[in-house]
């Protein structure tokens, strides 16, 4: 039996969920329960992740769009000299 099952198989047998399925959810709150620090520190990292990523797409719509700004201009800019 690997990790996985193993968890599963723990979290059904302290939930024992009516339709027989263990949910991600389940699986979240028994880990919280048994082990809070070490779940607060993959949410602090989860957090971070998450954050650092927004900034990251910020970032590249800032690029995507001033890059539209200046093709008109430039376009603008062809069509006089022509």
């Amino acid at each position: 039996m690997n990790l996985k099952e193993t968890i599963v198989q723990y979290v059904g047998e302290l939930k024992d969920p009516e339709n027989g399925e263990v949910t991600p959810e389940m699986i979240a709150g028994v880990l919280i329960d048994e082990f809070p620090d070490m779940m607060l520190l993959v949410a602090q990292e989860n957090y971070l992740r998450g954050y650092t990523q927004a900034l990251d797409d910020v970032e590249a719509m800032e690029a995507e769009r001033l890059k539209e700004q200046v093709k008109p201009k430039a376009e603008e800019a062809n069509s006089e000299t022509a």
